[in-house]
């Protein structure tokens, strides 16, 4: 099994982070590897695999951490790509619109 984590910075506050991360609607400015995403009224469902996301306070911004286990092994380069460009999509994101 494979396992990945990746992080990026963000200059602004966590529950604002947290606010456009969860709107379903902006999930594709910053994850440009979803080509599908809705929220049932309990959970939020996309097309990619499923991964641990957290933000947590870090110097007067954000943290943004993103993990994942990848079975088989295969897939990972792949799925790595993919979570490497969403995580960096974040960090953009907050860039242009904050």
């Amino acid at each position: 099994m494979a396992t990945f984590r990746f992080d990026t910075r963000v200059a602004q506050d966590p529950d604002r982070v947290w606010a456009v991360l969860t709107d379903v609607s902006l999930i594709r400015q910053w994850f440009p590897a979803v080509q599908e995403a809705h929220f049932d009224g309990t959970r939020r469902h996309l097309t990619t695999s499923d991964g641990t996301l957290n933000v947590l306070p870090d110097a007067g911004g954000s943290r943004v951490v993103y993990s994942q286990e990848i079975l088989p092994e295969t897939l990972a380069p792949i799925v790595e790509r993919a979570v490497s460009e969403g995580i960096a999509g974040i960090a953009r994101y907050f860039a242009a619109h904050m």
